[in-house]
Parts: C-alpha cells; structure tokens; sequence
C-alpha cells in the first residue's frame, strides 16, 4: 500500500457515512457505519515530526494566549492525547502531588453534537502519570483565576480544534521551528524519553498503550542510541577485569 493510503480510504469512508447519516436523519436507516472504526495508519514512522525540547522553548515563547500556552504545555509535558488533555479538570490535575488522572476523553466527531466526553479508547488508557515540576508551575499560574472551569482547556467547552490548529501554526511561523500535527506533541514527548534510555515498558504505560508492541512498532526508529549502550555496557567487562 502507499504510505498515506489510510488518508485516501478515510476520505471514502467519511464520504459514506455522510451518505447514511443521512438517510438515518430522514429516514431512519440506522448508519451501522458509526460503529465501525476508521482505517489505521500502518506507517506512522513515515510522516511523524518530532521537536527536540530547544525546539519547544522556541515555539512555546511565541505563544501569548495562557490557554494555548499551557494547553501546549501539557501536551508536550505530559504525552497525553488532546481528547485526555481537553477533558480534564481541575480534580484530575494533583499540583501538590505532580501527577494527572486521566479517566475520560473528548471526541469532537460526534454526529449531532460538538462534543461528547467518554472514557478513554481502551482500559490501559485510564492511568494515573507523574508530571514535571515545569508543567506544574505553568498549571498553577494559569489557574488563578480560572478555578471554577468545567475544563481545564478553557471554560464551559473544550477548545475548538480549529482555533488549536491556528493557535499552533501561529506559534511556528513566528518561531520558525517546523509545522507539526498536534499529535505530533505526544510523539515528541515519547521519542525525547526513549532517546533518553528510558525503558520502554515504563513509556509504554505512561503513554497508555496496550502493550509495549505497540510502544516499539511506532517508535523503535526513535532509539539510536541502543547499540552505543550495548557496546559500552560490553566494554566496561574489560576495564573491570584490569
């Protein structure tokens, strides 16, 4: 298959179900297609994009909004999905304790709807992560004032994903580091921790997935550095033994 054939099969797969949402709205066919998940893409490693965290600090010194700053923040702090990150509260967020309850989801693709929170795509998502004392820092600012949100990410509703998506590229323009997706965060933050020699189980359950397959077929090529810590970890045998 090429690269980005997934793209083209969603696109027919999105012309469809518009076909039989419609006939569900005015003509009560039931759209079995809802049910039914979209086709995956088989070759992530092909159009990720990943920032080192020199790049972020650039990125993030452009962004002026408090609510996209630290919806940034988050996401790179934290590699967590945007729905995660969108339904939080402030009950999810322990500043004493450093550390994030995910238990729920936003989806914006809700037929009738502009958003509906759910629990999270599978079991091993609902988790409970420690973050950093930067992230910490930037929450407790931006929380003043703001502690009788819904959600954290802003107010009664979550963020629209158009004003994320303009916010984002605003920021790159005018930091000049490289255009990223939004997911590409969640990449950044994994691919920064597994580079770093970081285990891999302990990435894997930190980023929810189901099993550390997973975690490896998406980002092994993020490991450059594994032959040099084999190598090296031979090498001190013989200085030992001298």
């Amino acid at each position: 298959d090429h690269p980005y054939s997934y793209k083209y099969k969603n696109n027919i797969r999105s012309y469809l179900n518009s076909m039989l949402s419609y006939a569900q709205r005015y003509y009560k066919i039931p759209n079995q297609l809802k049910n039914v998940d979209g086709f995956k893409n088989k070759n992530i490693a092909c159009e990720m994009q990943v920032w080192s965290p020199e790049e972020f600090f650039k990125f993030i010194a452009k962004v002026d909004s408090p609510e996209y700053k630290t919806f940034f923040f988050a996401l790179y702090f934290t590699g967590a999905r945007k729905g995660e990150i969108l339904a939080t509260t402030w009950d999810d967020w322990d500043l004493k304790k450093s550390t994030l309850n995910i238990t729920k989801s936003v989806t914006k693709k809700v037929y009738g709807a502009q958003f509906l929170v759910t629990t999270p795509k599978n079991k091993s998502s609902v988790r409970k992560i420690k973050i950093p004392q930067i992230l910490c820092n930037e929450l407790s600012k931006y929380k003043v004032g703001r502690e009788d949100y819904k959600f954290v990410f802003a107010g009664d509703k979550p963020l629209a994903d158009s004003n994320i998506q303009r916010a984002l590229k605003n920021g790159c323009e005018e930091s000049k580091v490289k255009q990223i997706r939004i997911h590409d965060f969640r990449h950044s933050h994994a691919s920064y921790l597994l580079s770093s020699g970081v285990p891999v189980v302990s990435v894997a359950k930190r980023l929810g997935h189901s099993n550390i397959e997973q975690t490896l077929n998406t980002y092994a090529h993020c490991m450059p550095t594994d032959e040099d810590i084999l190598i090296n970890t031979l090498q001190r045998l013989d200085t030992n033994r001298s």
